[in-house]
Parts: structure tokens; sequence; C-alpha cells
């Protein structure tokens, strides 16, 4: 899969992700993710933190999967495992970790073009 030194950016076609997976990615923020990483719950890092969210892609999609699947102890918060969504399967877990970047990617774009505006 990705390594660190490929590219800084998770690319979901790379691993032939299609528009049912981000489905089903969106499916989980919705339920789980949401509610952490868009207000700042728990310490999470919030969508429009860009050098964060930048420096975390670069770590390849095996390293951030394992961080949500098992938890992880971060600087400001937890990352419990799962996400809170104890009932996701691997799978739903990966399509949301590709989900999450693709709208953090949406978020910072769309706060720089208010900025730019």
């Amino acid at each position: 899969l990705l390594k660190k030194e490929e590219h800084p950016e998770l690319k979901p076609e790379t691993y032939g992700f299609t528009k049912k997976d981000f489905n089903n990615g969106e499916a989980i923020w919705a339920v789980a993710c949401f509610r952490c990483h868009m207000y700042g719950t728990n310490g999470a890092v919030l969508l429009d933190e860009k050098e964060y969210w930048d420096a975390t892609a670069s770590k390849g999609i095996d390293e951030l999967f394992e961080s949500v699947w098992e938890g992880k102890q971060g600087e400001y918060g937890v990352m419990p495992a799962k996400g809170f969504c104890n009932l996701c399967s691997e799978d739903e877990i990966r399509k949301s970790v590709f989900y999450i970047f693709h709208l953090a990617k949406k978020v910072q774009a769309a706060n720089k073009s208010k900025i730019s505006s």
C-alpha cells in the first residue's frame, strides 16, 4: 500500500475506491466521526487544520487505519478505538479514513476561497 515517501496525500483512486465507497465512508463519518472532528470534542483535530491533515496523510493509509482501528493517544486528545463506531468492520473504518481526508480537503479549500474573497 501507500508508503510515507511515495506521496504526501492519500489518493483513493490508487486503491480502487469508488463513489459507493465514499458514500459508505460518509455514512460512518455521519454516525461516528462527525461529533469529534467537526467540533473538537475529546481534543479531536478539526477538519480545517491543514498542516495537521497534510502531515497525517503523509503517514500512509495503513498507519492511519491502525490509529483509528486500535485507538491512539494524541497530543491534545484521544482517538478512541474504531472512532466510537464499535460495530464497524475494518473495511468500513478504512473507507471512513479516506472520506475524512477527502472532506478535510474540501473544508480547507472552502475556507481558503472565503479568505481570498
